[in-house]
C-alpha cells in the first residue's frame, strides 16, 4: 500500500519508495515511472534531505476516485500476489459468522457529491471505473470510497486521520454495506439506515507517529449487522500474532484479508505497529483486527507501495512475506481516550439524545454485566421541575444489556403517573444504583439531559451561486439544527431536496434543478430536541430563477499545456454574485518580490497563513481571515490540501482558487512566497518544475480584499492542469470548460496605480513622497524613461502624460496643495482609483481596516 494517507489509484498516482536520498533525485528524473512512495504520514514543511541521508516517503492524500464511470464487464482472472500470496477476497465469500459482523461494522468514507438522496429513503453512489490492467483482481468492479472507518461506539466511528478532519463534517457520508453480492454485482443503492454524516470529531491526531481520527455520527448507527469493535486497551499485540485487516483496498467494494501470513512484524515503537496486510489507497482507516480475540488492535494508516506499472496500465505490486517495507497501523491505545468502553461489571448508563421536548420519548440504555441473568432492570428518573419516576428496561438480545423508555409531556407534575412532565428549561437526570459496583456502598451513575420546547427560528434566508443546474440556499438557525431544503415550481412540491447537517450557519447546495425555471424553497430544521419548523416565507416560499447557463469560471487543461504564458485573467465580483471575467497580455509579474515572505514547503505540501491588520477576503459568500497556500499551484481556505491530481474533481471538492492547480515540486527548482498589500494578499510560485515534464512555471496569484482576484503568469510547462475558481460544490454534471484566453480584453478597466507608486502596492512611501517634493521644490519635472516612475526633477520634455499629483492644473509643476494631497495618500492605508469618486485626482483613500 503506497498513500497511505490516502493513495491514487490511477496511473498518474503510482508511487514507489526509495532507500537513499540518491535514489530520491533519480526517480525525479525517470518519467516513465510515476509517484515516489511512502514513509511517515507528516504534513511538515522540509526541504529535501542531504545525499546520501537514509529516508522514507509519504505523499499524504486520499484515494483519488477516477472521473471515468463504472461499467460492468466480466469478472477477471484469480488473483495475482501482494504480500505472498493475496488473501482478499469479496464479502458474499465470506463465511465466518464472526468476521461477517466484523465487515457490517466497517463502513467506506465518501464525499457527499457520490451520493445521490432518491427521496425515498434511500441514496445511490456514484461509481468510478477502477483503473488498473484487465487482469488486475476486482478490475471489474467499481470504486468510490476514499477511506474506511469502522464503528467503536453506539454512534461513533474510528478511521485515520489523514482521512478526516474538520471540513468533512459536512462534506462526507460514512456507508456501510458498499460490497459485492456476487462476482459481477455491486451493492449501489443504501437505505438511510446505512448512510451517516459526522457531527463531532472527539479525538484527532495527524503528526509524528499518530494517525488517527475518532467522529461521532448524527445518529445512533443501526446499519444491518453492525456492532461496535471492542478495543485493546493495555498491553501490545507480540511479533508474529496473526491480524486481519477489513476495508475499502483502492475504494473498491468491501474486502477481508485474513490470511496465513498476515502476521505483525515488527512492534518496537509507542505509536505503531508493522504487519504484512494485503491493503491499499482507501484502506486508510481500516479496522486491523486479532482473529482470534476479535479485538481492534489499530487503525491502517500507510505502507508499501500499491501498484507497478506494466505496459500502458496498472498491476498490484508483488512482494514476498518478508520483503517490502510492511504495513503502519496506529495502535488503538493510541486513541482508546476517545471510545467509550463497552460492557463491564461498571454500570455503563446512556440516553439516545442530549436534549428533549415537551412531547418526546426518552430512550435510556443500560449495560452491567452482573445483571447478565436478569430479565429487567430498573432506573430512577427526576427533573428540576419537580417530578420523580421509575421506569422498567428490559433486557436486550445481549446479556447484561437493557433497554426501554418513558415519554415526555408538557404540564402540572404528578410525581408516578408512568411519564415525565417537564417544562422550557428543565434538566432530567436518569439515575441507576450498581449496587454490586466494587466492595464499597453502591455506586450510583447519573446522566442527565436538558429540555427544549421551543422549536428553532430560521432566518436570512438567501439563494445564491445561482447556476443552470444548481443553486446553494444560505440561512442560519436561532439553535444548532439539522434538516432538509426543499425546492420544487410551486411552493409545497418538492421536486428535489437536500439534507443539511447540525449547525446554525447553513449553506447547502441543491442540484438537478432545470435551466430558466423559477423554483420555491421551504425549509424544514429540526434542533436536537426534535422541534421541528418549516420556514416556507409565510405560506409564500423563497424564490429564484435558475439562470440560462452554469457558470463555473474553471478551464480545465486535460490534453494541452495552458495557453495563458504571459498573460492575466482577472475574476471581478458582480452584485448577483458572480463574476466579470477579461484577459490580457502582460510583459511582467504586478507583483514582485520586495518585502515578501518565503515558504519552505515539502512536495505537495501546503501553509497555513493568517491574513493580518484585521483584512477579510469575501469569496462565494464567506469572509475568510485566513488561507491555505497549497505548493500544487492553488489556496484553499478550510484546510490545506496535498492533492495533486489535476483534474475537476479536485478542483471542485472544495472553497478553492487555482490560478494554475498542477504537480508543481517546489524542493528541486523555485520558491514560492507571499505578500500582503494594502488591499490585497499576493501569493507567487516562481520558477517551480512540473513533476513530470519538468519546464519553469511561473503563477502568480492576487486576491483583493473587495473580492476581486487577478491570476498572472510568465511561462507555463503544467499538463494537466486546471485554472479557475471553485465554491467547494463538487464537480457538478453539467461542468463546461471556459476558454480564459478568449475572454475580452480588460482595456481601460485595469487596475491603475498613482505615478508615485513605483513599487505598485497600493500605498506612498516616504520615499515615494519624498520624489514628489524633489519636484516641488525644482519648480518643474519631466518625462523620462530611464527613471523607476519615468520623470525626473526640472524642466525638460513634455511629452509623456503628465505626473498624477500634477493635477490642478497640469502645469508640469508641483504645487504644495498637490504634495500636500500626495501626503495625505501617503499617511492612509492605502488607495484606489476610482474616476467616479468625484476626488481631485481620481484616487480614494482607504482607511485601517
Amino acid at each position: 500500500m503506497t498513500a497511505r494517507c490516502g493513495d491514487s489509484m490511477v496511473k498518474t498516482g503510482h508511487k514507489w519508495t526509495t532507500n537513499t536520498v540518491r535514489d530520491q533525485y533519480k526517480v525525479r528524473n525517470m518519467l516513465s515511472m510515476m509517484r515516489v512512495g511512502l514513509g511517515l504520514c507528516v504534513l511538515a514543511a522540509t526541504n529535501l534531505p542531504a545525499l546520501g541521508d537514509t529516508v522514507e516517503q509519504d505523499k499524504p492524500s486520499r484515494t483519488t476516485i477516477g472521473g471515468t464511470p463504472w461499467t460492468p464487464k466480466p469478472a477477471p482472472p484469480q488473483p495475482k500476489v501482494v504480500y505472498g500470496t493475496d488473501d482478499r477476497i469479496d464479502l458474499y465469500e465470506e463465511s465466518n459468522p464472526d468476521r461477517l459482523e466484523w465487515a457490517a461494522s466497517t463502513c467506506g468514507l465518501v464525499n457527499n457529491s457520490s451520493l445521490q438522496e432518491n427521496n425515498n429513503g434511500t441514496y445511490t453512489l456514484r461509481t468510478s471505473a477502477y483503473d488498473v490492467c484487465d487482469e488486475e483482481p476486482f478490475s471489474n468492479q467499481p470504486t468510490a470510497a476514499f477511506c474506511t472507518g469502522f464503528m467503536v461506539g453506539e454512534d461513533i466511528i474510528a478511521t485515520a486521520g489523514h482521512c478526516y478532519d474538520s471540513s468533512d463534517l459536512s462534506g462526507t457520508r460514512f456507508v456501510f454495506g458498499f460490497a459485492m453480492e456476487d462476482a459481477n454485482t455491486p451493492v449501489l443503492t443504501f437505505s438511510e439506515d446505512e448512510v451517516y454524516q459526522g457531527v463531532e470529531i472527539l479525538g484527532r491526531a495527524l503528526a509524528g507517529n499518530q494517525d488517527y481520527a475518532v467522529i461521532r455520527v448524527d445518529r445512533p448507527i443501526v446499519a444491518s449487522g453492525a456492532r461496535a469493535f471492542s478495543i485493546r486497551r493495555d498491553g501490545e499485540i507480540a511479533v508474529g500474532a496473526p491480524v486481519g485487516v477489513i476495508g475499502h483496498p483502492a475504494g473498491l467494494p468491501l474486502k477481508l484479508a485474513f490470511g496465513d501470513n498476515t502476521a505483525v512484524r515488527t512492534n518496537d515503537n509507542a505509536g505503531f505497529f508493522v504487519a504484512n496486510l494485503d491493503t491499499y489507497g482507501g484502506n486508510s482507516g481500516s479496522p486491523v483486527i486479532d482473529p482470534l480475540t476479535g479485538l481492534i488492535e489499530g487503525i491502517l494508516v500507510r505502507g508499501e507501495n500499491d501498484f507497478v506499472t506494466v505496459g500502458n496500465c496498472s498491476m498490484s505490486n508483488v512482494v514476498s512475506n518478508s520483503g517490502g517495507r510492511g504495513e503502519d497501523v496506529s495502535k488503538s491505545t493510541s486513541f482508546m481516550q476517545f471510545v467509550p468502553e463497552l460492557l463491564s461489571s461498571d454500570g455503563a448508563l446512556s440516553l439516545d439524545q442530549s436534549r428533549y421536548g415537551c412531547a418526546d420519548e426518552i430512550v435510556i440504555d443500560l449495560g452491567d454485566a452482573d445483571l447478565a441473568a436478569n430479565p429487567t432492570a430498573t432506573v430512577q428518573l427526576s427533573t428540576t421541575g419537580g417530578d420523580a419516576e421509575i421506569a422498567t428496561l428490559n433486557a436486550s438480545e445481549e446479556a447484561g444489556e437493557f433497554s426501554g423508555s418513558i415519554a415526555t409531556m408538557a404540564g402540572g407534575v404528578t410525581v408516578g403517573n408512568g411519564s415525565l412532565e417537564v417544562g422550557e428549561g428543565d434538566t432530567i437526570t436518569v439515575s441507576y444504583t450498581d449496587a454490586s459496583h466494587g466492595e464499597s456502598a453502591p455506586d450510583v451513575v447519573t446522566v442527565e439531559a436538558d429540555v427544549d420546547c421551543t422549536e428553532p427560528i430560521v432566518t436570512e434566508v438567501t439563494v445564491t451561486q445561482i447556476g443552470a443546474r444548481y443553486a446553494t440556499v444560505q440561512f442560519e438557525t436561532s439553535e444548532s439544527a439539522r434538516g432538509t431544503v426543499i425546492v420544487g415550481t410551486s411552493c409545497g412540491e418538492n421536486t428535489v431536496q437536500a439534507s443539511f447537517a447540525a449547525g446554525t450557519s447553513h449553506n447547502v447546495l441543491v442540484q438537478g434543478l432545470l435551466p430558466l425555471t423559477a423554483y420555491f424553497v421551504s425549509i424544514d430544521a429540526s434542533d436536537d430536541a426534535g422541534n421541528d419548523v418549516v420556514a416556507d416565507n409565510g405560506g409564500t416560499c423563497f424564490t429564484f430563477a435558475t439562470a440560462e447557463s452554469t457558470e463555473y469560471y474553471t478551464q480545465v487543461f486535460a490534453s494541452q499545456n495552458p495557453d495563458l504564458a504571459n498573460s492575466t485573467v482577472r475574476f471581478t465580483p458582480r452584485e448577483d454574485g458572480g463574476y466579470s471575467l477579461c484577459h490580457d497580455v502582460i510583459t511582467g509579474l504586478p507583483v514582485d518580490d520586495d518585502g515578501a515572505t518565503t515558504l519552505v514547503l515539502a512536495d505537495d505540501g501546503f501553509a497555513q497563513v493568517n491574513l493580518t491588520g484585521g483584512a477579510l477576503f469575501p469569496y462565494f459568500g464567506v469572509d475568510y481571515d485566513r488561507l491555505f497556500i497549497n505548493n500544487n499551484g492553488n489556496v484553499t481556505f478550510q484546510s490545506g490540501d496535498s492533492s495533486y491530481e489535476a483534474s475537476a474533481g479536485t478542483h471542485f471538492s472544495a472553497p478553492r482558487v487555482s490560478p494554475c492547480l498542477m504537480d508543481l515540486v517546489p524542493t528541486t527548482a523555485g520558491t514560492v512566497w507571499y505578500r500582503q498589500l494594502a488591499n490585497r494578499f499576493v501569493v507567487t510560485w516562481a520558477g517551480l518544475r512540473h513533476y513530470q515534464l519538468g519546464g519553469s512555471n511561473t503563477i502568480q496569484l492576487e486576491l483583493y480584499f473587495d473580492g476581486t482576484i487577478r491570476f498572472s503568469y510568465g511561462t507555463l510547462t503544467g499538463l494537466p492542469s486546471v485554472v479557475g475558481l471553485s465554491a467547494g460544490q463538487g464537480a457538478l454534471s453539467d461542468f463546461v470548460s471556459t476558454d480564459l484566453s478568449a475572454l475580452g480584453a480588460c482595456g481601460d478597466d485595469t487596475e491603475r496605480y498613482h505615478s508615485a507608486d513605483t513599487d505598485q502596492d497600493a500605498t506612498i512611501s516616504l520615499q515615494e513622497t519624498l520624489r514628489v517634493v524633489q519636484f516641488f521644490n525644482l519648480k518643474a519635472y519631466h518625462c523620462d524613461d530611464t527613471t523607476d516612475d519615468g520623470y525626473a526633477p526640472g524642466a525638460g520634455a513634455e511629452t509623456c502624460t503628465p505626473h498624477d499629483s500634477d493635477y490642478n492644473p497640469q502645469d508640469w509643476t508641483t504645487s504644495m496643495s498637490e504634495v500636500l494631497r500626495l501626503v495625505q495618500l501617503y499617511n492612509s492605508a492605502g488607495y484606489r482609483y476610482d474616476a467616479a469618486a468625484g476626488t481631485e485626482d481620481g484616487f480614494v483613500l482607504l482607511s485601517a481596516p
